[in-house]
């Protein structure tokens, strides 16, 4: 019989409500589906016939937050290009007409140029290029801060290269018998309290004991000796040995004469 999941399980929720909010999630992902790929499909278009989306994109997002924070955006869009020298072909001024602008500190510049540096020469050395390719001029902080960067990468690169380990050999160990180590456990307590074992007779007690093979007659040889109780083995009857080398033929397939009793 099928396990009956509890409600805490299923949410409360029954096979048939899920079917029913599947079906709708189906029937509302399908048009999504089908308007986000014409919707790709036209600004694939506009892009072929030279519309700039990336400006359109921009002009979009900016006409939802209004006029005064939309100026704003663009002009800390050019602050933060004044900050970090990117090169947008305009200056914020030519499109505001702002003046008085503050500029970042010489220092401050310094150190974004030579963090851009190191970046740059970081990248140089993972990817294994020469030391002599540093761009920035000999001397100057930039150059030394290339060069940083580069003896970085330089360093990682040879590492992840040679510097991995071998993979670790796997155990030839048995597994744990947790049952097994707790009866030892158990019986070697028991010797401790008796005085009648050692821990070593304690650690042997799991192991199956030595088999005695003293009476274990040979194939082909009569059974010799006293039997239980101390009397001589009696000898098989015609019956017996007839039977016994019928189930000896059965064991090996071979054919068992008289010439060579089995017991």
């Amino acid at each position: 019989m099928a396990k009956r999941l509890d409600h805490n399980e299923t949410g409360g929720l029954s096979p048939d409500a899920f079917l029913q909010h599947y079906r709708r999630i189906r029937q509302a992902r399908t048009p999504m589906e089908t308007a986000v790929g014409v919707y790709r499909k036209e600004i694939q278009r506009a892009k072929d016939a030279g519309v700039d989306t990336l400006a359109l994109s921009l002009m979009e997002k900016l006409s939802k937050v209004g006029e005064e924070q939309a100026a704003l955006h663009l002009r800390n869009m050019f602050r933060y290009a004044g900050y970090t020298g990117v090169d947008l072909g305009q200056k914020q001024g030519d499109l505001f007409g702002a003046e008085g602008e503050q500029a970042p500190t010489e220092e401050a510049t310094t150190l974004f140029s030579e963090q851009l540096a190191d970046e740059n020469g970081y990248k140089a050395g993972r990817a294994r290029d020469d030391a002599t390719t540093n761009p920035h001029e000999a001397g100057s902080a930039a150059h030394a801060a290339w060069a940083r960067g580069w003896q970085r990468g330089q360093g990682e690169e040879v590492m992840a290269t040679f510097g991995r380990k071998e993979a670790p050999k796997q155990s030839t160990r048995r597994a744990r018998n947790a049952a097994a180590e707790t009866r030892t456990a158990s019986q070697a307590a028991e010797g401790k309290a008796g005085g009648g074992e050692s821990e070593a007779d304690a650690e042997n007690l799991d192991k199956d004991p030595p088999m005695d093979t003293s009476k274990v007659v040979p194939i082909g040889k009569a059974a010799r000796g006293r039997g239980a109780g101390g009397k001589a083995a009696a000898a098989l009857t015609p019956r017996q040995r007839k039977a016994a080398a019928a189930s000896m033929e059965k064991l090996t397939g071979a054919p068992v004469t008289d010439a060579a009793p089995v017991f």
